[in-house]
């Protein structure tokens, strides 16, 4: 008997020592486990931006998310975080990142191919999956998500586990998280959200696309009464299953565009903002009614062989832009920023200085005649559109005509290149230099944009100040 006892003793010694060593093993591989860099990452949000009264116009995509808002937990409502739990891992708050009961059932129900365990994924194994990119489902990358939920586990607080999990799910239509998800279905925020309407969106990242509320509802609404009724099999919710399922939460149909977009992008561009709003200068009714004026404008033409319009409103006395309207050419091409020749817009900048530098009057007499330039330029023979002479007009009268002639004869008297350079100061970009276009440039062979245009003029409306 003592023998016995003794080989008893022996076998718990040498299986404790085992225990102990495979414990450590253990706990030093999960130690050892790295963490995906996405998940300690912080989220961005995709930028809104609203107009000068603070109405929103434009939600900016990024390559990751039409709308993305990531919110702290105790912003996601009563009954969302709750909901998600219950259907996704109901013990969640009571396991270390795996749970293994629910691994020994998924066990069972994948006997036909041991190499696969599915069905038993804890929140914190799938936010790891989530941010580390994997999609196959191999037991390697199983056993590595368990590790890193464990470690993970041990670092972060479950509260914190469940906002980062939820604030990256995939509610469908490209919104992630709760915050782009209620408010692009049902006009809210999480924090009032009903319960059915909690419900429905928890059932949406169980299959985003296939559960699509815009393109597959009545999909969708099945998953909803399937959720309420296994949720009301684990005694969770306030009121029955059938008062739930007879009156479901009807989502929006409808996805509002983005106003302004090219605006919204140069605005972007510029501002390089990480802030989930900016606010802009836009002013949403002067938007409209210009881009009114453009259709209205497109229709009654008849010119079907027009490509773009861009129309760019400033204010004049303090260089704010109040209207960016761009049609036809798509989102990637703003003809309000594209270079095109300028026609005759920059002659009110010639008579301008030349009037500045006294060397002309508004009434001084021009020659408009066949020869005027060829005393100027010996190979360049402007002729004015009408292709008629009109012989000494006053400057007032060249100007108010857009004539050729006179214009490129008081171009001669400032000196072409200085008063091409001088440009520059009015906000003109002029790419290319004075070389590649000559004295031409002053009759439109030079590109400008709608944009450096309309800033230019609205400096002229302010005597003369140019905003930079």
């Amino acid at each position: 008997m003592k023998r016995l006892w003794k080989n008893v003793a022996w076998t718990a010694g040498i299986a404790g020592i085992l225990s102990l060593g495979i414990w450590g093993l253990l706990k030093a591989s999960v130690q050892a486990t790295t963490l995906p860099s996405a998940l300690l990452a912080p989220q961005l949000p995709t930028p809104v931006l609203l107009d000068k009264s603070g109405k929103v116009f434009a939600v900016m995509p990024t390559e990751a998310a039409r709308e993305s808002y990531p919110i702290p937990l105790h912003e996601m409502g009563r009954w969302l975080p709750q909901m998600t739990v219950c259907i996704e891992d109901r013990r969640f708050y009571g396991h270390d990142g795996v749970d293994f009961r629910a691994l020994v059932g998924a066990g069972f129900r994948n006997l036909r191919d041991l190499s696969i365990v599915s069905g038993a994924s804890t929140i914190t194994q799938q936010l790891i999956k989530m941010t580390s990119g994997r999609t196959g489902r191999s037991l390697k990358s199983k056993i590595h998500e368990a590790m890193a939920s464990w470690k993970l586990e041990g670092l972060w607080g479950k509260d914190k586990i469940l906002s980062e999990y939820l604030n990256r799910l995939d509610y469908g239509n490209r919104r992630i998280g709760p915050a782009a998800a209620s408010s692009a279905y049902f006009g809210k925020t999480p924090e009032d959200l009903s319960l059915a309407e909690a419900i429905y969106l928890a059932g949406l990242p169980q299959s985003p696309t296939r559960l699509n509320p815009w393109k597959s509802p009545e999909a969708a609404l099945r998953r909803y009464e399937q959720n309420v009724r296994r949720l009301a099999g684990l005694g969770v919710l306030p009121v029955g299953a059938q008062t739930l399922i007879d009156a479901p939460p009807r989502p929006l149909r409808e996805d509002p565009p983005s106003r302004a977009p090219h605006f919204a992008t140069e605005v972007l561009r510029r501002t390089k903002s990480t802030k989930r709003t900016i606010s802009t200068s836009l002013d949403l009714p002067m938007q409209s009614s210009v881009e009114r004026l453009i259709s209205s404008h497109l229709n009654s033409s008849g010119l079907a062989n027009i490509g773009n319009v861009s129309v760019v409103v400033i204010e004049n006395a303090t260089g704010l832009v109040r209207a960016y309207a761009v049609s036809g050419g798509g989102l990637g091409l703003d003809a309000a920023m594209l270079p095109r020749s300028c026609g005759s817009t920059l002659k009110p900048f010639l008579y301008l200085a030349a009037i500045d530098k006294k060397i002309i009057t508004a009434a001084s007499l021009l020659p408009d005649t066949q020869d005027a330039i060829a005393r100027e330029y010996r190979d360049y023979d402007p002729k004015n559109y009408s292709l008629r002479y009109f012989g000494p007009v006053r400057v007032r009268e060249a100007l108010g005509n857009s004539m050729n002639v006179p214009a490129v004869g008081v171009l001669a008297r400032m000196g072409a290149r200085d008063f091409f350079e001088s440009l520059r100061a009015w906000g003109f970009s002029l790419s290319g230099g004075f070389s590649a276009y000559g004295a031409g440039f002053i009759l439109g062979n030079a590109p400008v944009s709608t944009t450096e245009l309309a800033a230019a003029y609205a400096g002229i409306a302010r005597g003369g100040f140019a905003w930079q």
